[in-house]
């Protein structure tokens, strides 16, 4: 069976396509789906809705804590939500060789290679902030290890008599 999904003028035969509506509105959507037995459609006159969200907080929705290699390219993304859309920042020492960056689309960016004799835990906090209170705070723990930890594999002993 094929599906094709029409917004306005746009037409797609992906199974779940996406559309990005630019301009605020009410639009119709269509639906036409046919096979080697026919055709079959559906229209829905002002189906979507595309409105502005009401403003919310920001919150971050990431773990609070990373572990980077000393000399290895290490990357931790930080992830937040609220609308408008956050900005993040990061306070606290950074090691040597990493940097955070924020993204502009709610999320950051904590990267880079630490550098020899940087291994620490180094306590760092994540704040987002719109405009819309409170700003949302997050303790993040970065951990710079000399080497990977080793990783054991356990294997069952079999003994026998």
């Amino acid at each position: 069976m094929n599906d094709v999904w029409r917004s306005e003028t746009v037409g797609s035969s992906e199974q779940h396509p996406m559309h990005t509506y630019t301009e605020l509105g009410t639009y119709s959507v269509a639906l036409q789906a046919y096979n080697t037995d026919g055709v079959g459609s559906a229209r829905r006159v002002a189906y979507i809705h595309v409105t502005i969200p009401e403003p919310h907080a920001p919150a971050i929705n990431s773990a609070s804590n990373a572990n980077f290699i000393i000399g290895e390219d290490n990357t931790f993304t930080i992830i937040a939500t609220g609308f408008p859309i956050p900005t993040l920042e990061c306070s606290g020492t950074l090691p040597s060789g990493v940097s955070f960056t924020d993204n502009g689309n709610a999320t950051a960016t904590l990267a880079g290679i630490p550098l020899a004799g940087s291994a620490s835990v180094y306590n760092l906090t994540i704040t987002a902030s719109n405009g819309v209170l409170p700003n949302a705070t997050q303790s993040f723990t970065l951990t710079v290890l000399d080497e990977a930890p080793n990783e054991y594999i356990y294997l069952p002993l079999v003994i026998r008599q």
